[in-house]
């Protein structure tokens, strides 16, 4: 459930067709490094010069590519990429504390080599209980420096001489799920999420909605001197009415309520699905993810009903599921996909 519009214009579906040669790993790299191209300049839409400016990065992952696909066929695959997206980018999402059981730790996953390839195994990442909870395991002894307000904390990382850019916020993002992202950084951060069996989400939710998900997020203030130029932090954990945030490996605080000021029209966090979970569960599916889903609805809504047939999504799990996304404030069609989950 969400809402579903173009993400990509047509000349940007386009592009990444001529550019990818319609090879499908190549059009989720370039798609994906075209998202993040998107959010980093605050766009609501990748438009053909962004998927320029991405695949300009890229051009390792490429080689010359001679095929000539008909054209339809790869316009329509790049068209389910890019729909695949929308909702990550432009859903409103509901997490519950039951959203934790998603964070275990899963069997060795590939991720990029020094070289870049994506090769080399991912430690098993920390039983995490959320935001608070990923603070706790790492936490530091040194008080972190406390400002009043939002405006003293943004004219302080404005000046903030530590790196403020988005390869150095990913790389302590990664950190607080036990990854090393540094010494990956040729490859985009969501293409090493991915690789890590985790799902990068672009969120537009308010600070109130954000604060339920429970994960940490990346966020980023414009820069005073460059219009273009933005300084990227973290939301790491919320204690005591406080905001505990990380700038450049250092942590800071400032009051709950002042993050209204700072919070921005989008922002991006990091999530683990269950293993082997699909891109939407509906009804007349089968499986033990089925299992699973019915056990969080059921938690949730308080219900204890008992199902003869577990495993499979009937009639009465999509009219449990259809009343949770109505009590969340999302589109009821009954269907569990990313903004579901």
């Amino acid at each position: 459930a969400g809402f579903h519009r173009p993400l990509f214009t047509d000349g940007a579906i386009r592009q990444v067709w001529k550019l990818s040669g319609g090879i499908p790993r190549l059009i989720n790299i370039l798609c994906d490094r075209s998202l993040l191209g998107a959010y980093s300049v605050e766009a609501s839409q990748v438009a053909t010069s962004i998927v320029k400016n991405a695949y300009a990065e890229i051009q390792g992952d490429f080689q010359p590519l001679y095929q000539h696909m008909p054209s339809i066929k790869w316009m329509l695959l790049v068209a389910g990429v890019a729909a695949v997206t929308v909702v990550l980018w432009l859903g409103k999402p509901v997490w519950e504390s039951w959203l934790l059981a998603w964070r275990q730790p899963a069997a060795q996953s590939p991720v990029a080599s020094d070289s870049g390839s994506l090769q080399e195994a991912v430690p098993p990442l920390i039983n995490t209980g959320g935001v608070n909870q990923i603070e706790a395991a790492g936490a530091d002894s040194v008080q972190p420096q406390r400002f009043a307000t939002a405006a003293e904390f943004a004219q302080f990382i404005r000046k903030e001489p530590t790196s403020t850019d988005l390869k150095a916020a990913f790389h302590f993002l990664f950190e607080l799920w036990d990854l090393d992202y540094g010494r990956h950084s040729s490859v985009s951060g969501c293409e090493y999420a991915t690789a890590a069996e985790l799902r990068c989400y672009w969120g537009t939710d308010s600070w109130q909605q954000y604060v339920t998900l429970d994960l940490p997020a990346l966020l980023w203030l414009p820069s005073d001197e460059e219009e273009e130029y933005k300084h990227y932090y973290l939301v790491v954990a919320l204690p005591n009415n406080e905001v505990e945030i990380d700038v450049g490996g250092q942590r800071y605080r400032l009051p709950q309520n002042e993050m209204q000021a700072l919070w921005p029209a989008k922002f991006l966090t990091v999530w683990r699905p269950p293993a082997g979970f699909p891109d939407i569960l509906s009804p007349g599916d089968r499986g033990e993810e089925v299992v699973w889903l019915r056990e969080q609805i059921n938690a949730y809504l308080d219900l204890k009903v008992h199902s003869n047939a577990p495993q499979l999504f009937d009639v009465r799990l999509q009219e449990q599921v259809k009343k949770f996304q109505r009590l969340r404030g999302l589109g009821a069609d009954g269907l569990v996909g990313e903004m579901t989950l």
